[in-house]
């Protein structure tokens, strides 16, 4: 019987014996092939970065970069190889060495994020990731408004092994933003503010000069001659003898005042601070002296006017709205006098200066 135990258990240890080679060489195949799925799964997820439209970089936990794919290149001009394997991912977005959002989010230190990226936010797509944008002139020279979205990669324990930082150029988006602002506030022709922004300007203005007790002047400018231009130079002449009118008024003021073109031939300003009514009285010369010279335009001269209405305040009005009536108010008697000169409000009716008029065929030559 004992024999017989023996024979079975030397069968059982020599089978066993002959199976080993085939267990070991089937776990070795499924380790080769695991292995190999691993490896694909890694070249596809580098391939799906190296090849996405969005500009993508990619750093490890030592902050040296592990993928700079060809968006990034085409975006910033630097070459992968320029930086693959380095830390100097910063020479793209800054001129010298510091910490791009990806390199905060490796480290986990979100308490100095604020002094680089004072406009950052979590990211609403990865919740551990941060977010932020501005304006960046990169190393190509150009300059771009970028957002920056950057969020951690982790292993199986949780642990952050390398950070992810995508960017979006909306460059062309913002300047359209900006461009649909200045059209808002500003007058597409004259480049000069309309007058929604010259409403909210007096209003500052005159909240100004009452908080600090002092006078303020709004001059109402209505061209005369002007259709004159119109009728005989064409539409076209007459754009370009509004420029040049916006032109010469702006520089009859102070950078602290506005001029605004506030309707077709009609514009006003807005001296933040005079002397009184000597103040605007010198204010309203230059703007008359600064339109006599003939306009050269399209080959041809033409001379245009200008009938001033000016108040004053709080003389003439302690609101806008009342301090702009009054103007309007005093350039329509202006005109009703002979027109090409400037009268003040409360003066408009006995004290008007006679006016400088002049024949119509003066109007251009």
């Amino acid at each position: 019987m004992d024999s017989l135990r023996s024979r079975m258990s030397f069968l059982f240890r020599q089978q066993a014996k002959d199976r080993m080679p085939d267990v070991n060489d089937r776990m070795q195949a499924e380790i080769a092939r695991q292995n190999r799925i691993i490896r694909e799964q890694k070249e596809f997820a580098e391939q799906m970065l190296e090849h996405a439209v969005a500009p993508i970089f990619v750093i490890d936990a030592r902050h040296k970069v592990l993928i700079w794919n060809r968006a990034c290149e085409e975006l910033t001009g630097i070459a992968s190889r320029e930086v693959k394997g380095t830390d100097g991912h910063w020479r793209a977005f800054y001129d010298s060495p510091r910490y791009c959002l990806a390199d905060f989010v490796v480290d986990g230190d979100m308490g100095k994020l604020s002094s680089c990226y004072p406009q950052h936010q979590h990211s609403p797509v990865a919740g551990a990731g941060v977010r932020a944008e501005g304006w960046r002139t990169l190393a190509n020279g150009r300059r771009r408004y970028l957002t920056f979205s950057a969020a951690p990669i982790r292993n199986s324990r949780s642990e952050v092994i390398a950070s992810i930082q995508t960017l979006d150029d909306l460059t062309d988006r913002k300047e359209a933003e900006t461009w649909m602002k200045h059209l808002a506030y500003f007058d597409a022709l004259t480049g000069l503010p309309n007058r929604l922004l010259f409403l909210d300007r007096l209003d500052q203005a005159v909240a100004a000069a009452a908080r600090c007790g002092r006078e303020m002047a709004l001059l109402y400018v209505d061209l005369d001659g002007f259709k004159m231009v119109n009728d005989t130079g064409g539409h076209n002449a007459g754009d370009l003898v509004l420029l040049e009118v916006g032109r010469r008024l702006k520089e009859c003021v102070r950078d602290c005042d506005t001029v605004a073109r506030i309707g077709g031939d009609e514009f006003a300003a807005i001296l933040s601070s005079v002397e009184g009514v000597e103040g605007a009285r010198m204010a309203s010369e230059r703007m008359l002296g600064a339109l006599t010279p003939a306009f050269h335009v399209e080959g041809r001269n033409f001379s245009v006017g200008a009938s001033i209405g000016v108040s004053l305040y709080p003389a003439h009005g302690r609101t806008a709205d009342l301090l702009l009536q009054n103007a309007d108010t005093a350039m329509y008697r202006v005109k009703a006098k002979g027109k090409n000169h400037f009268g003040f409000y409360a003066e408009t009716v006995e004290k008007i200066l006679p006016a400088q008029s002049f024949p119509e065929e003066r109007y251009f030559t």
